[in-house]
This record gives C-alpha cells, sequence and structure tokens, in this order.
C-alpha cells in the first residue's frame, strides 16, 4: 500500500513538467557549443625562379665583328654561355635577351667602346665626326665585367637600355655570377660611363680640354 502511494507521487511530480521545462542541473537552459574556426590552410610556397641552361652559342649582333665564344660558367643560378663583347661597336648593335634554357651572359672584359669619340662639337667644327652607333640592350640582359672593365659610350653615340619590373637589365661582375662575391666583395668591375657635351666648370687643370 504505502509502495503504490509514492509511485503515485512521482508520477504526480512529473506530469505537472512540460518538455521545455526539464533542464539539467547548472545549465539554466539551452547549450551552445561555439567550435573555433577552422584554421586557413597554409600558403602554398612561393614559386622558385627555373635553372639556368647556357645556351648552344652566342647570339648574332649586326656588328661584323660579332661576339665572342668564352665557354660556359656556372654558379648558383645555373650555367650560361659567356659571350665577350668587341673592344668597340661600330654599327648599331642589339644585344638580345635569351630565355633561361638558352642563357647567355655578355661579358664585358677591358674597354668596351660604343662608337667613336665625336668631340666637344655637335658638328664637325672640331674636326671629329659623330659616328653615331647606337647600343640597344633588350630587357632581361645580363651583363657581366671583369676587373676594372668598363662599358664607355662616346660623344655622338648612344645606349638604349630600357629595362621593365619583370624583366631588368642587371650589370654585375663574373665574379657575382659564378658565386665567388660576397657582401664586402668590391672592385670587380668598372662600371658604366656616359660620355656628353655638356660644359664642366669645377675642373682644376689650366690644360683641360672640354
Amino acid at each position: 500500500m504505502q509502495r503504490n502511494i509514492l509511485l503515485g507521487i512521482g508520477l504526480v511530480v512529473l506530469s505537472g513538467c512540460g518538455a521545455d521545462e526539464i533542464a539539467s542541473p547548472g545549465t539554466g537552459g539551452n547549450i551552445t557549443i561555439n567550435n573555433p574556426p577552422a584554421s586557413p590552410p597554409p600558403p602554398p610556397p612561393p614559386a622558385t625562379a627555373a635553372e639556368a641552361t647556357a645556351a648552344a652559342d652566342c647570339p648574332f649582333i649586326a656588328d661584323p665583328q660579332g661576339l665572342t665564344d668564352r665557354g660556359v660558367i656556372s654558379g648558383p643560378t645555373g650555367s650560361y654561355r659567356l659571350c665577350q663583347l668587341p673592344a668597340r661597336f661600330n654599327r648599331d648593335s642589339t644585344l638580345a635577351f635569351t630565355a633561361a634554357d638558352a642563357a647567355v651572359i655578355y661579358l664585358i672584359d677591358g674597354q668596351v667602346d660604343v662608337g667613336t669619340d665625336g668631340g666637344p662639337a655637335a658638328d664637325n667644327s672640331d674636326g671629329l665626326e659623330d659616328t653615331n652607333v647606337t647600343l640597344t640592350i633588350d630587357p632581361g640582359v645580363i651583363l657581366a665585367g671583369l676587373d676594372a672593365s668598363y662599358l664607355n659610350v662616346n660623344r655622338g653615340n648612344q645606349i638604349q637600355a630600357n629595362g621593365t619590373a619583370e624583366r631588368p637589365i642587371i650589370f654585375t661582375s663574373q665574379q657575382n655570377v659564378s658565386g665567388d662575391a660576397t657582401d664586402t666583395s668590391s672592385g670587380h668591375w668598372g662600371g658604366l660611363i656616359l660620355n656628353g657635351r655638356a660644359p664642366i666648370t669645377d675642373c682644376l687643370s689650366n690644360t683641360a680640354t672640354p
């Protein structure tokens, strides 16, 4: 008799609660689970430049002297055909860009002149005539110098060298190409000289000519 009464009381208590009114102790209602967002995928590795492979021979230039094949040089970025420039360009010429699978480096060895000096006057009143030679360097071309070597553009002649962000024109040294240069290296090549006809006002020599 007593067992039946207790069971009846339990049923009455449960029947007084709806499904929405039953909660686990301490929750205070619905449970919200905030899962952390998924991690983004890692970025792809940067593309690496293809290693250069030396061209089979040197490109053509319009100057009949042509380029001298100095063999192949290898370094951290691959191998290149070394093509030495003539000592003087006497005719309009273009140093052409070649792709990485036919890589060329144009070598400056000693003094390399573009044309012959036309003197201080634009006409021939000084007894010298302009030779009007233009050396064109394509975007992406690499030129390397040896020791004190330099490229000298004489008066009355021109150089056209217009690189791009994607294909810059690079002047460097042969040691840098071969990987023998360091951050403290210097004096590996002489540079690029552009001779013009502007007057010089601070020359200290009384015997200097224009």
